[in-house]
């Protein structure tokens, strides 16, 4: 296995200063008390999971439209996703995409500004939100029965007119600052960020991180050409799940949506991760701390991989907390001073990735590598490891 390790902090100079689904849950079978044995226990044949009555389809202008009708709450949710993402960002404007995502909010719409809309949404208790996350970005809505075409029209302009208000630029701007400003107070976040750097690559976009330059470099018109790149129907699809009609929510979202006729060209694929990592080990140094925090690992799996299940059912035994193998293994030869995990994070359209994590004093360090090495070596090579 090429693993790659990054090690934040190694010096000791004294103590360091610094919403739940509707419907319950099928119970659980248990196995009978009379059973002595495992290969004893019996138990019902599995049933098959409900299926819900989700009805898609496209619009003439191109927008995937998915309905659920469930009228166990009167509520409707909905939400639109958009493949543009934080992997779309220019090299040299790292942050473009999380800029524009919070901008949609905070900039209100043609004719709306974001306080007006946020006093509608707090009297009809209802909520609007925009998430944005590596490779696509949500806009999320939920609102009373009564409330939704409301709520729908807000949500609908904020997809085809934001107004990307120049005075709520730099507010946005000063927030990321913050946020990079503050990154390295957590040294075990500098292990498993730089960890990802790496193993991705500083050329590869899942490799990238925003910095002050690149921030600053962000504005209003890459905002704005941003949006109009990837917000178009075709790249777009629009859920709504709640208590409605389906087929007079269709034509409702068909009337709404009929005047966004936007084409673009398709959005490509970005280019994947390279196979070949850095391996090797890499220092941080940083003084005033007690601990040692280290991640190792290296490019994982996808969702799609046929052994998916099977791997995460072995990250759990393996690293999956306090009663998983490299814990007990590091408690068994008497380091009581470390905390470890593993980790497999399968990506949608990229390898993910494999990462080990510990936090120990620095007098650990040695043996807890050594309880790694141990265990990986015995997954590899045991048939019943």
């Amino acid at each position: 296995m090429r693993l790659v390790w990054f090690f934040a902090a190694a010096m000791v100079l004294g103590a360091q200063t610094a919403a739940p689904p509707r419907s319950a849950a099928r119970p659980v079978p248990r196995p009978s008390a009379e059973s002595s044995s495992y290969k004893d226990l019996k138990y019902p044949p599995l049933q098959p999971p409900p299926t819900p009555n989700i009805q898609c389809s496209t619009l003439a202008n191109g927008l995937k439209v998915c309905l659920w009708e469930d009228h166990e709450l009167p509520l409707v949710d909905g939400l639109a996703l958009v493949r543009a993402g934080d992997i779309f960002d220019p090299a040299d404007k790292i942050g473009l995409a999380g800029i524009a995502g919070l901008l949609m909010r905070t900039g209100g719409i043609e004719g709306r500004t974001a306080e007006q809309i946020d006093d509608l949404l707090d009297n009809t208790a209802s909520r609007l939100d925009v998430r944005v996350s590596e490779g696509h970005t949500a806009v999320v809505f939920s609102a009373l029965k009564e409330n939704a075409d409301q709520v729908l029209g807000i949500f609908k302009a904020m997809l085809t007119a934001p107004a990307f208000r120049q005075d709520k630029i730099e507010p946005v701007k000063s927030q990321l600052r913050n946020i990079i400003a503050r990154r390295n107070d957590d040294s075990r976040a500098i292990a498993r960020r730089e960890l990802g750097t790496l193993i991705y690559g500083p050329e590869n976009p899942y490799g990238w991180r925003p910095e002050y330059a690149t921030i600053d470099r962000i504005q209003r018109d890459d905002i704005q050409a941003f949006w109009q790149r990837y917000f178009f129907p075709a790249n777009m699809l629009v859920a709504v799940r709640g208590d409605f009609d389906a087929a007079a929510m269709k034509l409702k979202i068909e009337a709404l949506f009929a005047d966004w006729t936007v084409k673009q060209e398709p959005v490509k694929d970005v280019p994947q991760p390279s196979a070949s990592p850095a391996v090797g080990v890499h220092l941080a140094m940083r003084s005033g701390m007690n601990r040692t925090f280290f991640a190792m690992g290296e490019q994982g799996g996808q969702l799609k991989d046929p052994d998916y299940a099977a791997v995460a059912i072995a990250n759990a035994v393996v690293g999956g907390g306090p009663r998983s193998r490299l814990f007990q293994q590091i408690r068994a030869k008497g380091i009581d001073d470390a905390e470890i995990t593993a980790g497999w994070d399968a990506g949608l359209d990229h390898p993910g990735l494999l990462e080990i994590t510990a936090d120990m004093k620095p007098r650990s360090v040695i043996p807890v590598v050594l309880a790694i090495r141990e265990e990986m070596e015995r997954v590899r090579s045991s048939e019943r490891s």
